[in-house]
């Protein structure tokens, strides 16, 4: 039985980001925007960051994958949690 147990608050961050500035939401997956965002990075050579821009979203390029602005979030909870 595991007695120590770490949490990392990704949601509640992100959450707070999304609530202090909303953008688009991300509604439903469609298959079709997908494959879209998808030829754009692999052969437009546009990079996630632009996808992401370009479908009005902050924290993911996709609906899935999460954008770097997001990752850095994660990336500054991960590193706080070592840290602590």
């Amino acid at each position: 039985m595991c007695q120590h147990l770490g949490y990392l608050p990704i949601y509640e961050m992100m959450l707070a980001q999304i609530v202090a500035a909303p953008g688009r939401a991300f509604t439903n997956f469609r298959f079709l925007p997908f494959y879209r965002d998808a030829f754009r990075v692999l052969v437009l050579g546009k990079n996630p960051d632009e996808v992401a821009r370009l479908n009005g979203w902050r924290f993911h390029t996709d609906g899935v994958h999460l954008n770097s602005r997001a990752g850095m979030i994660v990336a500054d909870l991960v590193q706080e949690f070592i840290d602590g």
